[in-house]
């Protein structure tokens, strides 16, 4: 079986990281009379917001055979054997994960280890790792 989840996309996210990398540029253009400066900071801006967007929009999970794949941009995580999934359950961590939302779940696997990921079709994701191991543990809330 192979089954590729798009991730889901928190647009206050994008308007977040859209204000911090485009905020920097308002007193720049303000008070900045050197064109060439200017030009070169806009430049840099765009290949970093670029680069923000292409993590955004690029993160992806796949689940080959028994194995649950996790891609965003151009990382690679490693594989994740779906008979170590433990538990699946919601969690409201902000700290940085392949999960460009606020509706993220976190996937306890192997002795300690844990991921946390915002897959668009959540209750789909779900289905087909519990049905390549039924053990997984799950919140009511899923």
């Amino acid at each position: 079986m192979k089954k590729t989840f798009g991730s889901k996309i928190s647009y206050s996210l994008l308007i977040f990281v859209i204000l911090v990398v485009w905020g920097p540029v308002v007193p720049i253009l303000w008070k900045e009379i050197r064109y060439s400066k200017i030009i070169l900071n806009l430049l840099f801006l765009t290949l970093i917001f670029l680069l923000i967007l292409y993590f955004i929009f690029g993160t992806r999970y796949m689940i080959e055979g028994d194995k649950l794949k996790i891609k965003s941009g151009f990382i690679s995580f490693s594989d994740i054997p779906i008979e170590s999934i433990k538990e699946i359950r919601k969690t409201n961590s902000i700290w940085s994960a392949p999960a460009p939302s606020f509706d993220r779940i976190l996937i306890k696997y192997g002795k300690n280890d844990e991921i946390i990921v915002s897959p668009k079709d959540r209750q789909e994701f779900i289905r087909i790792l519990k049905k390549i191991n039924p053990s997984i543990k799950t919140d009511e809330s899923l």
